[in-house]
């Protein structure tokens, strides 16, 4: 008699890739797999993790050291999860980002973003100077915005959706 095996390859739903940010200790250089490698910038960070998430839909985690920040973050493609205040590797406090670029938001979302323990500091944009949040779900937890100013809209958030009630949602 034979006996046969099938093998049943099934993609991975719903996992996620973690990479550490040290804005004062960190390089960009690094891979981001651990606090001793940890890159320097969040928006170097999203970007990396595009090159590891299997499938777009996988949630990228960024933790980010407790200290000060200097960046402008596209999130465009696969949701994202970015948890500041990070000591000796326990969520302990908060991170601040301050933009690197100016006239431009802290954070420019197209995607589902959950935030937590960030402060987004003077930020200037025409809209959305904190976060400019467009068709993503978008969740902020213990976070502050001081200092932002918008031109037009959002000084602290511009949050738009589309017109689907079961679309994206704002939850703070």
């Amino acid at each position: 008699a034979m006996l046969g095996c099938v093998v049943v390859c099934l993609p991975l739903v719903g996992s996620a890739i973690t990479l550490h940010v040290d804005c004062d200790l960190g390089s960009d250089g690094n891979s981001g797999g651990s606090w001793s490698s940890a890159l320097q910038t969040v928006s170097h960070a999203y970007d990396r993790g595009q090159t590891l998430l299997l499938n777009p839909n996988d949630t990228l985690e960024i933790r980010v050291a407790e200290g000060n920040c200097q960046d402008n973050i596209r999130a465009e493609k696969s949701p994202l999860r970015l948890l500041g205040g990070f000591v000796n590797g326990t969520q302990q406090g908060h991170t601040s980002i301050e933009p690197a670029a100016p006239n431009q938001s802290i954070l420019s979302s197209r995607t589902a973003i959950e935030i937590d323990s960030v402060w987004f500091e003077n930020g200037h944009a025409a809209n959305g100077a904190g976060i400019d949040s467009f068709n993503g779900s978008l969740t902020v937890r213990r976070c502050q915005f001081n200092g932002n100013r918008a031109t037009n809209y959002g000084g602290a958030i511009e949050f738009q959706a589309a017109n689907d009630p079961t679309g994206p949602m704002l939850t703070v």
